[in-house]
């Protein structure tokens, strides 16, 4: 077993037998001629700030901003 972290394209496809990957697409997989076998778990990326940043009329806004962004992006991935 070799942990990784970030891109670990490298290793693949010849170094490994297996692997787990935490994919959204699955494009980087197929590049490689690889498929799924089964999902082992889904995750959900969150935005965590502290009190204080969350109750900041300043902060509040910037947080809300970037929220707002980052759904942008993933719907329109989706598309």
């Amino acid at each position: 077993m070799i942990p990784t972290w970030g891109a670990s394209e490298a290793f693949l496809p010849e170094d490994a037998d297996l692997l787990i990957e935490n994919t959204e697409t699955g494009r980087t997989l197929a590049r490689h001629n690889l498929k799924i076998i089964d999902t082992l778990f889904e995750s959900t990326a969150c935005l965590i700030g502290n009190k204080d940043s969350a109750f900041s009329p300043a902060k509040g806004e910037r947080i809300k901003s970037i929220t707002e962004t980052l759904r942008a992006a993933v719907e329109d991935e989706k598309n």
